[in-house]
């Protein structure tokens, strides 16, 4: 079966700092995490069908109305024909991300609510720190209330893209990092 091309961000261990709450959390070890989310010509090549259509078609559109099961199954998927082609080793595996480590790659380092150093104001959802990092529903330069291609916004300092908006992102649910030093994580649901 056809392999297809994921491009990874390596993210070092390092503090996550709620901005909020002003905890504090060890991220250990370091992990790697999609630049892009997974697309609906990346999980057509992994699955076999696609879950929808209705809002953006394309090859580089964001895959979404995606189960948490179906986004593990992607990722035991994508695993096995990554191994099967020499990709990866026996001891590494694709997994969806930790909150936590979701959380400390969409920062990257930032100390703010948004990653791009600005806080939003909860009484403006349509905020300009915003409109410059996600497709959602109050953008003013589209009336199109859809989903957009994959990396038309600003990335994070990490070079991540599309963390907020566009699509909602799975996580495996536990806050504390996996042990395995060798796990490759993507958050792209």
């Amino acid at each position: 079966p056809f392999l297809p091309e994921i491009e990874m961000v390596d993210i070092p261990s390092g503090i996550l700092r709620l901005p909020v709450s002003k905890k504090e959390i060890p991220i250990s070890p370091s992990f790697s995490i999609g630049k892009y989310e997974i697309t609906q010509s990346q999980f057509q090549a992994v699955m076999g069908w696609l879950p929808t259509s209705e809002h953006g078609y394309g090859e580089n559109y964001p895959v979404y109305n995606v189960s948490w099961d179906e986004a593990m199954r992607f990722c035991s998927n994508l695993t096995d024909m990554a191994r099967a082609q020499g990709k990866i080793g026996e001891n590494q595996s694709y997994t969806l991300p930790t909150n936590y480590q979701w959380e400390y790659a969409c920062r990257a380092g930032t100390g703010t609510l948004l990653y791009n150093g600005k806080d939003l104001n909860s009484e403006d959802y349509s905020s300009e720190a915003l409109e410059e990092l996600a497709w959602y529903w109050y953008n003013k330069e589209t009336s199109y209330h859809g989903t957009h291609e994959v990396g038309q916004k600003q990335a994070n300092p990490w070079g991540i893209y599309d963390l907020y908006g566009n699509v909602a992102e799975w996580c495996c649910g536990i806050s504390q990092p996996q042990p395995l030093n060798t796990e490759i994580s993507f958050s792209d649901f």
